[in-house]
């Protein structure tokens, strides 16, 4: 990245009710808001946020014109020929001191945790012969995904367009949707009226509703394979990669599947399902959920382009926690330990990334998948301490096992411990690598725990 992952930073307690600040400067990190002369933009008044010091990345492997572009002379730092990195983040300072962040200046997004530059995708997907106009636009409906608004109205459908951008670009950039139209609506200054756009694509937008108790199989497979994808009326011969299905776009409709038919469906069947009609007949072949069951593994797992990225950042700075996630939740109320572990165990089980190792074989990272088996949960007992001193050794334990690196090749790829308060009152601390693990993880992971507990409570 062109700077340490952290440079601005703020401690936030309570309930907000406007958009909440980014922080401040981190100790050792500078960060400018500034205007287009590189003069400091007073409080309140929007300016680009520019960062500088030692964190700064020296510019972009073989990129000189976009290194010139993004990293300019730094006019306040000490040091000789320092740079000042420009993040093209829209943001003004609050009168306490923090930095507010108001958007982007350009129109630079993430889609699926690579930063993208939608210009880019819009010049691919310009350049086929069949689309007289293309825009291309953060999918107002779930983020992190791109829709392509085209005209004419008879212009390439989702899958040929993907067809033609696959040539150019990875897979994280290609389009999820696409809007065919006659004619793109122009604002009263004749710019594309991109408000206009989205409201025309949520009208195009709506699926298949969830179906009755008395539905098929088909009908329900049907159901959550329109709700993931975006697609109203979805055929048989429909394939998962041509509707705009990626790798999460698979976990959510396996959990979908799994939630509504109880069946014991992998993301392997997705994919080597291909279509409607094919993940149809793997859903029907697979067996009823039970219990602890661990999803069939399948070809072995590979890395994507992310992963991997993450994987070569880690030979060159081992024992970092750079891509450490920390989550806890106060569990209120008596805690059954076995009960916990038996959960955990079962989560571990059906998850197969959670018993992931990564080693490498000449110099190249490939993926291991260690058989399920009973999840350690230490207990560390803070209960005989004072209130105060409790919550302060509370606040430690957890920022120290946030500091604790994980080892790739020896796995395992995530850790959970147990902090007792009191007898009614304990903290269920985790980490885990993101190369197994992010935000939309940790909501299925919190819910699947909640059933195993639930379960092994019910013995």
């Amino acid at each position: 990245t062109e700077t340490t992952v952290c440079v601005v930073g703020t401690e936030l307690t309570g309930h907000w009710q406007r958009p909440v600040p980014i922080g401040r400067p981190l100790a050792g990190c500078r960060a400018y808001v500034l205007d287009d002369r590189l003069d400091p933009c007073p409080p309140g008044v929007p300016g680009e946020l520019y960062i500088g010091g030692p964190q700064v990345a020296l510019g972009y492997w073989r990129r000189p014109a976009l290194t010139a572009d993004r990293f300019v002379p730094d006019p306040y730092g000490d040091t000789p020929g320092a740079r000042l990195y420009r993040t093209g983040d829209r943001v003004a300072w609050e009168p306490d001191g923090r930095i507010a962040y108001l958007g982007r200046l350009d129109r630079q997004v993430k889609i699926q945790g690579q930063r993208v530059e939608i210009g880019e995708v819009e010049a691919v997907v310009r350049a086929h012969p069949e689309v007289t106009q293309a825009v291309v636009d953060v999918d107002p409906d779930a983020a992190g995904e791109l829709v392509a608004y085209l005209t004419p109205a008879d212009a390439p459908d989702l899958a040929g367009l993907r067809a033609h951008c696959a040539q150019r670009l990875p897979g994280y950039m290609l389009p999820s949707r696409v809007v065919r139209l006659d004619t793109l609506p122009l604002t009263v200054a004749g710019k594309t009226d991109l408000m206009a756009l989205r409201e025309r694509h949520r009208q195009g937008s709506a699926v298949v509703p969830a179906p009755q108790p008395a539905a098929t199989l088909a009908a329900t497979v049907a159901a959550a394979w329109a709700e993931v994808l975006g697609v109203p009326d979805p055929a048989p011969a429909d394939g998962f990669l041509d509707a705009g299905g990626h790798s999460l776009r698979a976990m959510r409709l396996v959990s979908a599947l799994r939630d509504r038919l109880g069946r014991d469906v992998a993301v392997a069947d997705v994919h080597d399902g291909r279509t409607l009609a094919g993940l149809t007949r793997r859903v029907a072949a697979a067996p009823t959920l039970a219990g602890t069951a661990v999803v069939p593994a399948g070809n072995p797992p590979a890395l994507s382009t992310a992963q991997r990225r993450m994987w070569f950042v880690e030979q060159v700075a081992p024992g970092t926690p750079t891509h450490t996630i920390a989550f806890a939740e106060r569990l209120r109320g008596p805690l059954d330990l076995s009960a916990l572990r038996t959960a955990l165990t079962g989560v571990a089980a059906r998850h197969e990334p959670l018993r992931w190792r990564v080693p490498q074989r000449a110099g190249a990272p490939y993926v291991v998948v260690d058989d399920a088996g009973a999840v350690p949960v230490p207990v560390h007992d803070l209960s005989d301490r004072a209130p105060d001193e409790r919550e302060r050794a509370l606040r430690a334990a957890l920022d120290a096992a946030a500091l604790v690196p994980f080892d790739l090749a020896a796995g395992p790829l995530w850790r959970v411990t147990v902090l007792r308060l009191a007898d009614d009152d304990h903290v269920l601390a985790g980490t885990a690598h993101h190369l197994v693990f992010d935000g939309w993880s940790q909501e299925v992971f919190y819910r699947d725990l909640a059933h195993g507990y639930a379960a092994a409570l019910d013995g």
